[in-house]
């Protein structure tokens, strides 16, 4: 945690000036370097040195976009990558056109308006600022909502709960994360349906309900002997732990790259970064003393924390389900920097019509050309785009 809180210093800057892709090398190489030096460590001096430098080398990786692509001018990759996304390789799918005329317009009007690829450039602007503060709420939420406690000191809840023989906790620990995969990924399905500030709130909601429950059952049974009260606080944990990871487990590597526009989304991941992990330090030193001084009230005490969380996801969080990260910027700064239609206007008939007469870099998509697939989509029948002689342009 403390090689990622000092990797997000510097992950923004590398990114925006060496490109995503040399820094997934300059990432990669760094962190096989930790791994080697913790595999050689001969004490636990050089284990910690070593842990950090893992960490400061995941803590710098960032994944090449189509936006990065666009912007330094590679517009036939990032139409390729857009195409791998959303047309089975289709380069000439009417959606991928779009999408990358609404990424270079945006990216146009950000140069022409003084958007800088800066740190300063994460809190110049109003706008700027309300990205910030939604995407680091994720880094500050994911981490304090208490599912640190049980992911840390499982064992120590189990004590206090009354479950003390360390075979019995290792088997609930193991089902445990099989359990939380399990559920993250169902989460992360359904994410595109539910939308994310849904996934949120009701993911807010049960984990909050859930450790007022733990606390009370960890009070009244954590030092007898009543199997019911065992039971009953260890079913909780699991019900906490799966609520979070439905939600915010998938949240976390997907709310916050929606939410920052281009101009500052390496800078504002690497603000993330920071955020995250400053937050994880603090429940991994302070919630064990927590835990021994005050014991079950600490659940309590999370819990009414995790009511302000929700508070701030209802009313603060907008949503971003089906929107691309152009579209976002409508919503975020009340004008989108394209005049391309939305994508779920191209979901219907008429908004492939729509399209067919849009500019696309100077070219326009022939309507007779289109006419064919648009036919094919009120038939009901599949689409065959090639069938339908859409011809390739290039942007």
């Amino acid at each position: 945690m403390v090689g990622n809180a000092l990797a997000g210093t510097v992950n923004g800057i590398l990114c925006d000036r060496i490109g995503r892709r040399s820094t997934l090398l300059v990432a990669a190489v760094i962190a096989i370097i930790g791994i080697i030096l913790q595999s050689a460590a001969a004490n636990i001096a050089m284990f910690i040195v070593a842990r950090c430098v893992i960490g400061f080398g995941t803590g710098i990786s960032a994944a090449a976009a189509p936006t990065y692509l666009a912007e330094t001018g590679r517009h036939q990759e990032a139409r390729e990558a857009l195409a791998a996304t959303h047309s089975n390789g289709n380069l000439s799918d009417t959606a991928v056109l779009v999408e990358l005329k609404e990424i270079t317009d945006t990216i146009e009007w950000e140069k022409n308006h003084g958007e800088k690829l800066s740190m300063l450039q994460t809190v110049k602007s109003k706008s700027s600022r309300k990205r910030l503060l939604l995407s680091t709420s994720v880094a500050v939420f994911s981490m304090l909502s208490g599912n640190n406690i049980i992911s840390f000191y499982l064992g120590d809840m189990l004590d206090h709960a009354g479950v003390t023989n360390s075979t019995t906790q290792l088997e609930i620990n193991i089902i445990l994360n099989c359990f939380c995969l399990v559920t993250s990924i169902i989460g992360s399905l359904f994410a595109e349906r539910l939308g994310r500030r849904f996934l949120a709130i009701s993911s807010t909601t049960a984990v909050t309900i859930f450790i007022f429950i733990i606390g009370a059952l960890t009070k009244v049974y954590g030092s007898s002997t009543n199997l019911s009260g065992i039971y009953g606080t260890v079913a909780s944990i699991f019900l906490f732990q799966g609520s979070y990871s439905f939600g915010w487990t998938p949240l976390t590597v997907m709310y916050p790259p929606e939410v920052l526009n281009y101009s500052i989304r390496a800078n504002g991941m690497g603000i993330y970064t920071i955020f995250a992990s400053g937050m994880g330090l603090l429940v991994t030193f302070a919630f064990p003393i927590a835990l021994d001084q005050i014991g079950w009230k600490i659940y309590m005490i999370n819990g009414a924390w995790d009511v302000l969380e929700l508070l701030f996801v209802v009313f603060f969080w907008i949503e971003t389900k089906g929107k691309t990260l152009e579209e976002i910027d409508e919503v975020i700064d009340g004008v989108k920097h394209s005049d391309m239609p939305d994508l779920d206007v191209l979901k219907r008939v008429d908004g492939i019509e729509e399209a067919s007469t849009e500019v696309l870099e100077g070219r326009e998509l022939v309507r007779d050309l289109i006419d064919p697939a648009m036919d094919a989509r009120k038939k009901g029948s599949k689409v065959d785009y090639k069938e339908s002689g859409l011809e390739r342009t290039d942007v």
